[in-house]
């Protein structure tokens, strides 16, 4: 029986650092993109009906995350949020885990797949 993929659902993103995410993730066997919000009430939405394993997002200026990050952590404590810059900063949050790795597409799938599989 083969496993079940990872599945992600992407935030507002930079159309080219998102679709240069979204083209390294579907070339992944164990991952998939289920669907792109471009609003936060989109992705609330998205997130209660898709149900995601992690939620992709874009940060704000100064890499500030924005403020629909504390509702994806209130409302699905177990999904992983990731957000993006476009200075290669990455944040990954699960409660109480924040990392900033340098090679932000590669770590982000990577750290990813190594939640997942923590926790099955």
């Amino acid at each position: 029986m083969p496993e079940r993929k990872i599945r992600i659902l992407f935030g507002a993103m930079d159309p080219f650092s998102g679709e240069e995410l979204r083209t390294m993730i579907e070339a992944q066997q164990d991952m998939e993109v289920i669907g792109s919000c471009a609003s936060s009430v989109a992705l609330l939405v998205g997130a209660r009906e898709l149900s995601p394993d992690a939620v992709i997002l874009r940060l704000l200026e100064n890499d500030r995350v924005p403020g629909i990050w504390s509702h994806l952590l209130e409302e699905y404590p177990k999904i992983i949020l990731a957000a993006l810059s476009n200075k290669n900063v990455v944040m990954i949050a699960l409660p109480n885990i924040f990392n900033k790795p340098k090679n932000s597409s590669a770590m982000l799938i990577t750290m990813i797949r190594l939640i997942m599989r923590s926790m099955q």
